[in-house]
């Protein structure tokens, strides 16, 4: 079973405006995204998510740990003096206008090798996102940001109180409330451990990180005794249908081949039914709007846009039910194709005839149960099928390997 613990957060202290120095998550920021961020302060914690070296002396990773030593120096980072858990709380509204809320657990989870064990892994991640990730934490021996995973411990959420002043509330850019409270009570916090310690984890967020964070893990074995280096920043949250919200990742089709060859591949393996140009219309202002049917999904090229179903054939050859790994499996018989992933769907559109960008294909979110089913199974989606939202934001609370 799962082993997690308290840890001594660090953070920003409480003379710092903490909307200025907030970010999202590395992975999901562009290049010109990542430096308007990182400009809002001058110890903006994008700095350290995505480093970019001001001196011919350091490069990225070492950038990011001279940033953090600098920030502590200064005042502008502290450390708790005791374990603590801390409750993060998104309050936010979906696409279909819901008022919702995910609240969990920030603290450290003992990690194990990925797709072993208690913590399942549902989707299979990228190698160069991996080594980047690994030379961060190699550099600075910090969880900048946190995985996040699924519990399936029942009544967890009950046993998180959020009724006192929060340490951090904070609005972001896309009017999500991010709040966070301190747990120091060594009472509540031994509920939460065995809570969360008698149950599955799924990883719903951050593979890249946990598996970054197994394999540093092991390094750090083979040299010696630390034990901090086993442990990777995490927030638990209660797999519970009414706290999460699951959107698609739609994807780019780069390739040398011209688009009726394209249309042409997709015809053989898809049911396709082309719409007008007022339909594609409605899809750019809302891409998951007129996807109605289970396997349905949207194929556009420059001028033309047709609602696609897999054909039988393929769902049989594809030994799936899942239409990222339908698709995955259709787009593995052409030559020369790059799949580039976008979750804003009219960016996906938009970017159709440029850069050599030959189509789209906009998707629908997967479900929690086909996750959950997916994870027990220890049956691996493709990459970046699944796009939670809203995203726990970087910079709130910090891990030190070195300050616990």
């Amino acid at each position: 079973m799962p082993i997690f613990k308290p840890f001594r957060g660090t953070h920003y202290t409480s003379d710092i405006a903490i909307e200025t120095v907030i970010s999202p998550p590395y992975d999901v920021v562009t290049r010109n995204e990542r430096d308007e961020i990182a400009s809002r302060h001058e110890a903006n914690s994008m700095k350290i998510e995505l480093p970019i070296s001001t001196s011919d002396e350091r490069n990225n990773y070492e950038e990011a740990k001279f940033l953090i030593d600098s920030w502590i120096d200064k005042h502008i980072l502290e450390t708790d003096n005791i374990e603590c858990y801390y409750a993060y709380q998104m309050t936010f509204t979906t696409s279909h206008h819901e008022r919702r809320r995910t609240l969990g657990i920030l603290g450290a989870l003992k990690v194990e090798e990925p797709g072993h064990g208690s913590i399942l892994p549902h989707e299979n991640t990228l190698p160069k996102a991996k080594t980047d990730r690994l030379d961060l934490l190699k550099a600075t021996r910090a969880n900048i940001s946190p995985i996040w995973g699924l519990s399936l411990a029942k009544g967890l959420t009950s046993l998180i109180k959020t009724n006192s002043t929060p340490m951090f509330s904070v609005s972001d850019d896309s009017s999500v409330l991010h709040e966070v409270w301190k747990i120091e009570d060594s009472n509540t916090i031994e509920l939460i451990s065995k809570r969360i310690d008698d149950a599955q984890i799924l990883i719903a967020d951050g593979h890249h990180r946990y598996e970054t964070a197994w394999n540093y893990a092991q390094i750090q074995h083979d040299k010696g005794n630390d034990i901090e280096s086993q442990f990777v920043m995490t927030y638990i949250v209660e797999l519970s249908e009414d706290q999460l919200n699951v959107n698609p990742i739609h994807r780019n089709i780069s390739t040398s081949l011209g688009e009726e060859d394209l249309l042409d591949h997709f015809g053989k393996n898809y049911v396709m039914e082309k719409i007008d140009g007022a339909t594609l219309e409605k899809f750019r202002k809302n891409p998951n709007s007129l996807l109605n049917s289970e396997h349905q999904s949207l194929f556009v090229l420059s001028n033309q846009a047709w609602l696609i179903e897999p054909k039988e054939k393929l769902k049989t050859l594809a030994n799936s039910d899942l239409d990222y790994r339908i698709l995955t499996h259709a787009l593995e018989g052409l030559e020369d194709i790059q799949i580039t992933y976008e979750h804003i769907g009219e960016r996906a559109l938009n970017a159709v005839g440029k850069n050599n960008v030959r189509a789209a294909v906009i998707m629908k979110p997967v479900s929690i149960d086909q996750i959950k089913a997916s994870c027990q199974a220890r049956f691996r989606m493709p990459p970046k099928s699944t796009f939670f939202a809203p995203k726990p934001r970087t910079g709130l609370v910090i891990r030190l390997l070195d300050k616990q």
